[in-house]
């Protein structure tokens, strides 16, 4: 694969990332990630999830607490690639309906690091940088 088509295939994991969070498709989301997976949302306040099952946990958690969610993705660019692996970034604008309490709103960007398995491009991590102060603390969860 030459690398106009590995940008393309870790642009639509991205979007497949957005379009699964925000419809709750918690498998297909999973399927994203490689099993020895980081999802790092600190900065936000909701915690360092490390492998597969507790990454699926967490967004477990965040679709029983939320109603909506919408991710409106840009600005994504490749920064490396190294064979199998590459480290990118995008920006994102997080919305959201919290079940018990009105709505959220974050604008923050993914440091990503990719990992090609058996031809398909997973998220080997994926940390939650905001770029303006989190509306609403929907995703914080007792660690």
């Amino acid at each position: 694969m030459d690398r106009v088509e590995d940008r393309i295939a870790i642009h639509d994991l991205t979007g497949k990332y957005a379009f699964y969070a925000d419809t709750f498709k918690l498998d297909e989301l999973m399927s994203l990630w490689t099993e020895d997976a980081v999802f790092d949302e600190v900065q936000t306040g909701a915690g360092r999830h490390e492998g597969h099952d507790n990454i699926r946990a967490f967004f477990a958690h965040i679709n029983a607490t939320l109603s909506h969610m919408a991710h409106h993705v840009t600005n994504q660019f490749i920064v490396s690639f190294d064979g199998d692996t590459a480290k990118g970034h995008c920006f994102s604008l997080v919305e959201g309906v919290v079940r018990e309490a009105g709505t959220l709103q974050g604008s923050v960007y993914y440091e990503d690091e990719y990992r090609r398995e058996d031809g398909t491009w997973r998220f080997r991590s994926r940390t939650v940088v905001p770029l303006m102060p989190l509306r609403n603390e929907a995703f914080t969860q007792t660690q």
